[in-house]
């Protein structure tokens, strides 16, 4: 099943309804006195923002992936859109801070990279991407590049902050998704066709792990971790997984509902890892140490649909909501920058098969 293909139709499907969209503010949540709090204002109508990050500005960033912009807002919830420059139809998807004070997106549909200044210009990159390749995430590599994946392609992409573009292919069928920097220097990624996870070098060499990822589970988005780590989300398998910079897996289920469709990770200002459940309107936290995961759910309003996940400059966790138009982040009762680590109350959970 084609995911990208499928939200698409779903989203069109909540603008034909002409769902209503308003800002709201979740009660505290029961678990350790968090709390979502969710933002709309200035956000534009059938948005539908994808993937968000922390820019070079201290703001967060984020597509959007149905409205064609790139949205800026910053920690007090003030928001700004751009549009212009942005190829139409392009559905950004992507985004990731550069290594030159920029912004760098990928559009999906137009198979494109963009670059956006704190001033809101685009410049779009497209010579050497292979036409319909569907380019998804992105990050900024060690070598000071942008890596990006190819979801149709099955291909690895670099660019460099001049524009000069070179592909590497995966496995036929891989459909890479998140790819993240490495502790080991080396670009990960993972491939949600065939249940791998990837690794290439700057210099563009491949390898792929399949070893002990469970069947059916698709990979999806994926984190160097505070433990050394990587750390991916298992979106049909229900699963966060974990492999070694030697390629060793260990898969986690407990505390994950089973049709929660872990999406994407990040590493919280607590130094663990915060997923979004998209299915089930959660955003979940898990421990690397421990494997306790922790789910937060209210506050999130129902059918949000929870995807991307960044921490900001504000030491929060920040979020996307697909399918209501909205930018929400997890607060606590704690100050400003001292979410508190989850107390160890379970021993690591087995591998789920």
């Amino acid at each position: 099943m084609d995911f990208r293909r499928a939200r698409v139709g779903l989203a069109a499907a909540v603008c034909g309804a002409g769902l209503a969209l308003f800002a709201a503010l979740g009660p505290a949540a029961a678990v350790g006195g968090y709390t979502a709090r969710e933002f709309s204002s200035g956000i534009g109508s059938y948005a539908a923002p994808e993937q968000i990050t922390s820019g070079p500005d201290g703001a967060l960033w984020f597509t959007e992936f149905l409205g064609n912009r790139i949205g800026r807002m910053d920690t007090s919830g003030q928001v700004s859109e751009y549009g212009a420059g942005i190829t139409p139809g392009a559905l950004p998807f992507g985004i990731t801070s550069g290594p030159d004070g920029a912004v760098w997106f990928t559009e999906y549909a137009a198979g494109r990279i963009g670059r956006i200044d704190s001033d809101g210009q685009v410049n779009e990159f497209f010579m050497g991407i292979t036409p319909l390749s569907e380019p998804e995430s992105i990050t900024t590599g060690p070598d000071g590049n942008l890596w990006f994946t190819e979801r149709h392609g099955d291909r690895v992409g670099r660019l460099t902050p001049q524009g000069d573009i070179t592909e590497f292919l995966a496995a036929p069928g891989s459909t890479p998704e998140g790819i993240t920097t490495g502790p080991d220097g080396a670009l990960w990624f993972a491939e949600s066709g065939t249940n791998r996870i990837g690794r290439i070098t700057t210099d563009g060499r491949v390898h792929e792990f399949f070893a002990g990822i469970s069947a059916h589970s698709a990979p999806t988005g994926i984190v160097a971790g505070p433990d050394g780590n990587l750390w991916f989300t298992e979106s049909r398998g229900n699963r966060v997984g974990r492999i070694t910079p030697k390629g060793q897996v260990r898969e986690y289920s407990v505390g994950i509902d089973l049709k929660a469709g872990p999406s994407w990770i990040t590493v919280g200002p607590d130094s663990q890892l915060w997923f979004t459940e998209k299915q089930t309107d959660a955003v979940a936290r898990l421990d690397p140490y421990t494997g306790r995961i922790t789910r937060f759910a209210t506050g999130i309003t129902k059918r949000a649909e929870p995807d991307g996940i960044t921490t900001g400059s504000d030491h929060r966790v920040w979020f996307t909501e697909l399918r209501l138009d909205r930018i929400a982040r997890i607060e606590s009762s704690a100050p400003v920058g001292t979410l508190a680590a989850p107390t160890p109350t379970q021993t690591p959970t087995p591998p789920a098969r």
